[in-house]
């Protein structure tokens, strides 16, 4: 009687044992220290000690979770990261272009978001729309939109003053910039032009800002090119009319006087406006400390529709590894983005943050340039992507827009051969992958 109750004692305890074990099995877990790699875009410099600062606060919200962080320069990151993208062989999560997100999720090397974000309840009406877009393929999140630009129109305030302009009142329309020019256009006495109204070198601007500032679209619903719409035609005769009314000569001759010294004519006083992106605020600082200038939207036809900016910028971008290294990446993600983060970054290091709420913080509220940047991001889009041909606005559109600029085509017959070269394109891309 003893043995049998000294062997149910034995039992029992096994038994206790096992339950206990079985019960401490989540602690462990729990524990289990997930390492999971970070490729960004600061090498060195400001933006590299906040991701430190950020990526360590966000292990000690998340102490099973190690980032291994690599910061990479611009021109290092297409180096190291296209070949890894290839051989499966890139971080858990990683920074970079952000036009090109759809490209790489038609190769089917990132991973899709659509689960994460949905489990994780993220609101992305909170980022600037077109970075949401062109984080979308095939109807499906292959990114979150981190950091971008815009573009807007700078002008010279003392210059507005003498010319009898309201200092605090921009261009709204493209008519209304011929008048400033036409006011704004200074001769000295011996006939030299020493003062443009506006910057003419229009890759500042850019074609396809200057047709959709006009209502033009490349592309219908179907994902059919529309170079050469009347809208566009238009946009190219008013880019015409605009630079004789500058001077092309003489826009010319101040432009290499100031380039000569390493800065533009808008930063050395000689134009009175150009439209240039975000960053160009930290040029002015360095090169112009004193100038007194303002910013506005970009104008459009009527002064009224068709707002529109160019833009582009970075995206945070995953690759699966296992279940548990891609949950702690997301969870980077969402930390990466958030408006806490997204706040630190745009006060810390002027960056032009995707989160669009980051710009109701206090201190941004009561500056008016970064409000026209946060207002011009809603405007903003990025290069529609086209698979058979991404690289289409510089190899397609641009090369015919400068055709009509330098009077070798008219602009009809410029569009119309973008047109052309645009669907011959598509067509031999289809034909060498059997499409």
């Amino acid at each position: 009687m003893n043995s049998m109750k000294k062997l149910w004692k034995r039992i029992l305890c096994l038994a206790l044992s096992c339950i206990l074990l079985l019960s401490a099995c989540p602690a462990l877990a729990e524990e289990e220290v997930i390492e999971i790699d970070f490729w960004h875009h600061y090498p060195s410099g400001t933006g590299a000690e906040i991701m430190t600062e950020v990526l360590a606060d966000f292990m000690e919200k998340y102490p099973n979770i190690k980032v291994n962080e690599l910061g990479l320069g611009l021109g290092e990151q297409g180096e190291k990261l296209v070949p890894a993208l290839v051989a499966g062989t890139a971080p858990d999560i990683f920074v970079y272009d952000l036009a090109t997100v759809q490209e790489r999720a038609m190769k089917n090397q990132t991973m899709c978001l659509d689960e994460y974000v949905k489990n994780a309840g993220m609101d992305m009406t909170r980022y600037f729309p077109a970075t949401v877009d062109i984080c979308t393929y095939d109807g499906k999140l292959y990114g979150m939109p981190y950091m971008t630009d815009t573009r807007v129109l700078f002008y010279n305030k003392d210059h507005f003053r003498a010319a009898g302009l309201d200092p605090e009142v921009a261009p709204k329309s493209w008519e209304e910039v011929l008048e400033y020019v036409e006011k704004l256009n200074i001769t000295d006495e011996n006939g030299e032009v020493t003062q443009v109204g506006f910057s003419t070198i229009w890759w500042e601007i850019a074609p396809w800002t200057m047709g959709w500032t006009f209502g033009a679209d490349y592309w219908d619903a179907e994902n059919n090119p529309t170079l050469n719409t009347p809208q566009m035609v238009e946009a190219l005769k008013y880019v015409i009319k605009l630079t004789e009314a500058v001077g092309a000569d003489a826009y010319q001759k101040l432009f290499d006087a100031a380039m000569a010294t390493g800065i533009s004519p808008f930063t050395n006083g000689t134009a009175s406006m150009c439209v240039q992106f975000n960053g160009f605020c930290s040029t002015l600082a360095t090169y112009a400390p004193e100038l007194d200038y303002g910013v506005a939207l970009i104008p459009t036809s009527d002064g009224v529709n068709n707002k529109a900016s160019w833009g582009a910028g970075y995206s945070l971008e995953f690759t699966f590894k296992d279940e548990k290294r891609a949950e702690a990446a997301f969870l980077l993600g969402q930390y990466l983005t958030s408006t806490e983060v997204a706040t630190k970054f745009l006060l810390g290091n002027s960056e032009y943050v995707c989160n669009m709420d980051a710009y109701q913080d206090p201190a941004v509220q009561a500056d008016p340039v970064w409000q026209v940047f946060a207002e011009s991001g809603e405007y903003t889009r990025i290069h529609h992507f086209c698979p058979e041909l991404p690289t289409w606005p510089n190899s397609v559109l641009l090369p015919e827009w400068q055709n009509a600029l330098m009077g070798a085509k008219t602009p009809e017959q410029a569009m119309e051969d973008a047109q052309k070269n645009m669907l011959t394109e598509i067509e031999n891309y289809r034909l060498l992958n059997g499409l």
